[in-house]
């Protein structure tokens, strides 16, 4: 609080950003075993709608021509998959009830350094440190994804997801 004010003092209360003195938590993930090879993320709309929260962009059809903004409910369920190296689907309910069924046994520990990781690489703004408020975007023309911070437009360009190939064992035949 003591840099906050300073900062505040410093340089006035207009330049200092509002994201010095607010914090950003995410939900815990409520991950629940179904049956003998299935894990269930229960939170997992809650999860995507905390994010979205934070990030006050808000992309409308008018909006999706011109800026490319990445689903973050996809976005977050491919990292998630490629992570774990698993199958992931979502069920079939809607809204925010709707939970991520992933294929193979799996702790909540291990889903919360997933999101911290995720909130890390693809959320956090490229130049203001702690701030959330941000989009993805991905260019058509180069198809390279980037992080966009919505308070000053500066982008970082992020790796991209890719899944590993399956590599079959006796096991699986």
């Amino acid at each position: 609080m003591r840099r906050y004010q300073r900062h505040k003092e410093r340089f006035g209360a207009a330049n200092c950003p509002e994201t010095c003195h607010v914090r950003f938590e995410l939900p815990v993930p409520l991950v629940v075993r179904a049956g003998g090879k299935k894990t269930v993320f229960h939170n997992f709309a809650d999860v995507v709608s905390a994010i979205r929260k934070q990030n006050k962009h808000e992309c409308f059809e008018a909006c999706h021509s011109a800026c490319h903004c990445v689903s973050l409910q996809e976005h977050l369920q491919l990292f998630i998959s490629v992570e774990l190296n698993a199958n992931c689907n979502l069920s079939p309910a809607t809204g925010c009830d709707q939970q991520l069924i992933v294929r193979g046994k799996f702790r909540p520990s291990q889903f919360e350094a997933l999101l911290r990781r995720y909130m890390k690489e693809f959320v956090e703004s490229p130049c203001v440190a702690g701030s959330f408020d941000t989009r993805l975007e991905r260019d058509p023309q180069t198809k390279l994804t980037s992080v966009v911070c919505n308070k000053t437009g500066s982008r970082r360009v992020v790796a991209p997801l890719r899944r590993l190939p399956h590599v079959s064992t006796k096991e699986c035949r």
